[in-house]
């Protein structure tokens, strides 16, 4: 550390190189330095203010506080007109959705009530009075058409379409009439002899004849049909269930 000042001839050079306006201060610094001096300079004093202590408030032009203020504002109101046509997309799109849903709860249910009636049926032919009434409803569920004296029969038949999962229709038609004899052959075409027929399901159909000895029987994978030519009776059976 130095402890000596700087001779005279160190000052000259020193005066001679140093702008004349930061010559003093230089100087003083140089000949005097802070940490040679024996004298305590006094701490500064901080200028504090207590935390309720009000602020200086610091001036502002009357045009630029009125800026500041309406951009904020400005900026509000369009988001607050992005928040309202938001709402009003999603409500337009919304009430779109539930009108068309209601237009094709409607539709189906048009279309349900004008669509073909179910034929989904178990029927006695005992329901009806007179022999045109029986061959009426019975043609609805053969695709067969003959002439008959006396008509008895039942039909149990389920429609395939009857609502739900569309299926293949089921059936079980049963019946016991006298025909004319010019018909009866037309009863077993395209039928093969059969010698062992299931005959127990005749005592469900009224009417039906207890000694079956006369008939000759013919069938396929669906039906059977029975003949007695001497009373020109017809025992007829086509089923899937």
């Amino acid at each position: 550390m130095l402890t000596q000042k700087p001779n005279a001839s160190v000052k000259a050079q020193l005066h001679n190189c140093i702008e004349p306006r930061s010559q003093g201060l230089f100087l003083q610094s140089w000949l005097h330095p802070p940490f040679l001096s024996t004298e305590e300079s006094p701490a500064p004093r901080l200028q504090t203010k207590m935390s309720n202590e009000p602020m200086d408030p610091i001036p502002m032009p009357a045009a630029l506080l009125s800026c500041l203020l309406l951009f904020p504002l400005r900026g509000q109101e369009s988001r607050q007109k992005q928040v309202v046509m938001g709402h009003r997309g999603r409500s337009a799109k919304e009430m779109k959705t539930l009108f068309k849903h209601v237009i094709l709860s409607i539709l189906s249910l048009v279309l349900v009530s004008c669509g073909p009636k179910s034929k989904s049926t178990t029927t006695d032919s005992h329901t009806f009075s007179t022999l045109a009434e029986k061959k009426a409803f019975l043609e609805r569920y053969v695709s067969f058409r003959r002439t008959y004296e006396t008509l008895t029969y039942l039909i149990a038949f389920r429609d395939g379409g009857d609502g739900g999962v569309p299926s293949p229709s089921e059936w079980d038609v049963r019946l016991i009439a006298t025909v004319p004899t010019s018909e009866i052959d037309s009863w077993i075409s395209g039928l093969t002899v059969t010698t062992a027929p299931d005959t127990s399901w005749l005592s469900q159909v009224a009417s039906a004849p207890s000694d079956l000895s006369a008939f000759e029987w013919h069938g396929d994978s669906t039906r059977l049909v029975g003949i007695d030519r001497a009373r020109r009776m017809v025992i007829y059976r086509n089923r899937t269930l």
